[in-house]
């Protein structure tokens, strides 16, 4: 009776496909932290090109955090009562975001779909059918 070793219970080619993806990965990984590299010692600021402190600094106490920085305002009045009323075309709609000091605008259509974050700085334009203004709000 001939002598014969036990085969594995897995496919050799099932293997060979498995250690390719593995070292793909690998490789693929090492290629792309190559690309960001350390940023050179002449492009990072030394400590005598650092920004001031801010003028009010003096009236933190050490150790104590910093405030928060103010956060932007919109103030929908003055977008309201020069928009409303008026088509809501490209000019209007952007002169509304200027006015109530937001940085980014959407106008808002009946029955249509609205997300319902806040966002400090954004403008809604609302409109009715015949796409005139009829309210604009801030978030």
């Amino acid at each position: 009776m001939p002598n014969r070793t036990p085969r594995p219970s897995y496919a050799p080619s099932s293997l060979r496909r498995l250690l390719a993806g593995v070292a793909l990965a690998g490789s693929l990984s090492l290629a792309l932290s190559a690309c960001a590299g350390a940023p050179k010692a002449d492009e990072m600021p030394s400590s005598a090109e650092q920004a001031p402190p801010p003028a009010d600094s003096a009236a933190i106490a050490p150790g104590e955090p910093a405030p928060p920085p103010p956060r932007p305002r919109c103030n929908a009045e003055l977008a309201q009562a020069n928009a409303a009323g008026k088509a809501a075309d490209t000019a209007t709609v952007e002169r509304a975001r200027v006015d109530a000091g937001g940085d980014l605008v959407r106008v808002l259509k009946p029955g249509q779909f609205v997300t319902k974050e806040y966002r400090e700085g954004r403008v809604n334009v609302y409109v009715d059918e015949n796409n005139v203004v009829t309210s604009v709000s801030c978030g």
